[in-house]
């Protein structure tokens, strides 16, 4: 090899030329940019034809209701602007989620701690806590196309000590396709948001169309279609 692996476009010319693919490729396939930019991204995926997707958005979280069986149903939408790590707007990415809790109590409770060992295995794990809500997602990325993604979450409530709580939730979902250049893609996606609650506001409680502040920071690991093998 003739690059310098000390060096992350070093490093990343050595898999350029080991795999046989241009450097200009790797560096597409973790967000199209550009290798002496990419120190975020070293050593992060696995093969070329990964694509690996960073962002954060900002914006709003409202509760709605779905009439199922003649029941009023919580929803949540989420509303918010989609951006790149370097705080280049980026898009838009809109969430319609179901939340499976029905008071703060359950909201707050963890499971029990773990503190090891981790280097071998005395003892089953058992089964945590279900999922406390469900997701569907639309990732609108300007120029590019969409990605939509699908899955549970955990949701976690925390008590300050001013009476405020922080309400944080992690999104575990399987993209499921998408448009434009990620039409027929497949991978994962996670997102982890959250927003604050001043005192004698409950998050259970909040009136329907009121809204709410939040943010999230999304990841995906994306396979495009042209890499997929076809089914049968």
């Amino acid at each position: 090899m003739s690059s310098d692996s000390t060096t992350l476009v070093g490093a990343l010319k050595e898999v350029a030329e080991r795999i046989g693919t241009p450097l200009e490729k790797i560096a597409e396939s973790v967000g199209g940019i550009k290798g002496e930019q990419l120190a975020v991204y070293q050593k992060a995926i696995s093969d070329p034809r990964e694509e690996l997707i960073l962002c954060y958005t900002v914006g709003d979280l409202v509760f709605t209701h779905f009439i199922q069986d003649g029941n009023e149903i919580r929803y949540g939408l989420l509303d918010m602007t989609l951006y790149k790590l370097d705080g280049e707007r980026n898009g838009r990415y809109r969430v319609v989620w179901k939340p499976e809790v029905i008071s703060p109590d359950e909201l707050g409770h963890r499971p029990d701690e773990y503190t090891g060992p981790w280097d071998k295995v005395v003892e089953p794990i058992p089964p945590h806590l279900p999922m406390r809500a469900n997701s569907n997602a639309e990732y609108r990325f300007d120029g590019a196309g969409i990605i939509y993604a699908t899955g549970p979450a955990n949701l976690l409530l925390t008590n300050l000590t001013d009476g405020s709580q922080m309400f944080q939730i992690s999104v575990a979902s399987f993209v499921t396709g998408g448009t434009g250049k990620y039409a027929g893609c497949s991978g994962v996606n996670t997102a982890l948001g959250s927003s604050f609650f001043p005192k004698g506001q409950n998050v259970l409680e909040i009136p329907e169309g009121e809204k709410i502040p939040g943010v999230t920071v999304s990841t995906f690991r994306v396979v495009r279609a042209n890499n997929i093998k076809p089914k049968g």
